[in-house]
């Protein structure tokens, strides 16, 4: 009886395990939905980043909201930069290791802002209530030793009359 109720158990565990390590097919999940919004902010990105890895000023003048905000840019009347501005600048903003950032950014190294005073609105020159996406890129100057320095520099896109555009660039540090 013993040696019956041994092999039953054998057999059933081996018949089990069997069942168990047999390769199960799952249908393959649907690709996720992406929002007219998202791909919209992705053709933009992708013209925005081509641009810049081809040096292209114009393209860039083109995606940008003239007149292009931040502390960077505003004269003296508090106005941003003109068209010709963003020209005459262009290296200066978009120097090598910007240029080589933005080839290199992933989706998790963005931020998202709302303004919601008008200091925002000021600021970075977009209404109130308006959400904006920013890109930083955090530098240290002189790591390690007494002088050492930090600045970021913050890049703001947000849609302006259906388009998404680059708003502004504030400098901090």
């Amino acid at each position: 009886m013993m040696k019956n109720l041994i092999f039953l158990l054998t057999f059933f565990s081996f018949f089990i395990l069997a069942c168990n390590n047999s390769p199960t097919e799952t249908p393959d999940a649907p690709p996720a939905e992406v929002s007219e919004e998202q791909q919209q902010w992705d053709a933009f990105w992708k013209k925005f980043e081509k641009a810049v890895a081809q040096n292209n000023v114009g393209a860039i003048v083109e995606l940008a909201n003239i007149p292009l905000r931040g502390n960077f840019f505003t004269d003296e009347k508090g106005d941003g930069l003109s068209k010709a501005g963003l020209i005459k600048n262009y290296a200066k903003i978009f120097e090598a290791q910007v240029v080589q950032r933005i080839a290199n950014i992933k989706p998790n190294e963005w931020g998202v802002i709302t303004t919601k005073t008008e200091n925002d609105e000021k600021y970075i020159g977009l209404p109130i209530g308006t959400e904006a996406k920013i890109l930083r890129f955090e530098y240290v100057f002189n790591k390690g030793k007494e002088n050492q320095t930090e600045s970021t520099q913050m890049f703001y896109f947000a849609k302006i009359n259906g388009e998404y555009k680059w708003t502004s660039m504030v400098i901090a540090g």
